[in-house]
């Protein structure tokens, strides 16, 4: 195996149990030089925001709500679906 396709499967393996850790300041960023669709942006910013709430970080859950291109696009898409999470603070 050369040293690029070990290094790709350590990245690999750090990114995934960084998500599965929720450590999302490390994340974010990550995620935010990838091209990823839409979609997946906006999955991922949601469950950012569900764990904030579920960790009483209200303001913060509000803030990316109103601030994260990623949500905003939600907005736009599909505005219930947004709606719904001002329901949980």
């Amino acid at each position: 195996m050369c040293e690029c396709s070990r290094v790709l499967l350590s990245f690999t393996r750090v990114f995934s149990q960084d998500i599965r850790h929720g450590r999302w300041e490390v994340v974010l960023p990550a995620v935010g030089r990838m091209k990823l669709p839409a979609s997946v942006m906006s999955a991922l910013y949601e469950q950012v925001v569900v764990e904030l709430l579920e960790c009483r970080e209200v303001e913060l859950a509000k803030e990316m709500l109103r601030a994260a291109p990623p949500l905003q696009l939600l907005r736009a898409s599909d505005p219930e679906r947004y709606e719904a999470h001002y329901g949980y603070m």
